[in-house]
């Protein structure tokens, strides 16, 4: 971690230390986010599980997948890193059923049961 203490290039800029620490935020692909403030007409409930993430000096991106969705196909798309915010509780359940799943200790069946479960709660 970078602690920044009394440099005058971000005393009145906040904007790009907003973005120096968006940039230290480690989104990966695999884990789970949602928007950290979403607009009013937004569910602030919606998922997405990270397939890409896109690093760029100034607007840095990830290519999202909706999760938790009723539709027959998940939707994808493209939002800003510093909308999203990563959610820890999901990202580790996630993390703990995968690693289950591969030493055959759950079925994968059991694991969309538990997921959607713990998306929809």
């Amino acid at each position: 971690m970078i602690l920044i203490v009394g440099c005058g290039i971000f005393d009145n800029d906040l904007s790009l230390f907003k973005t120096i620490s968006i940039i230290m935020t480690k989104f990966k692909r695999g884990q789970i986010v949602n928007f950290h403030t979403p607009f009013p007409e937004e569910n602030p409930d919606a998922r997405y599980l990270i397939l890409e993430v896109r690093k760029d000096k100034k607007r840095s991106r990830a290519l999202v997948q909706s999760i938790g969705t009723k539709l027959h196909f998940a939707s994808t798309h493209v939002y800003l890193l510093e909308d999203l915010e990563i959610n820890e509780g999901l990202t580790r359940s996630l993390k703990r059923y995968v690693e289950r799943i591969e030493h055959g200790k759950l079925s994968e069946v059991e694991f969309y049961e538990a997921m959607e479960i713990s998306i929809l709660s």
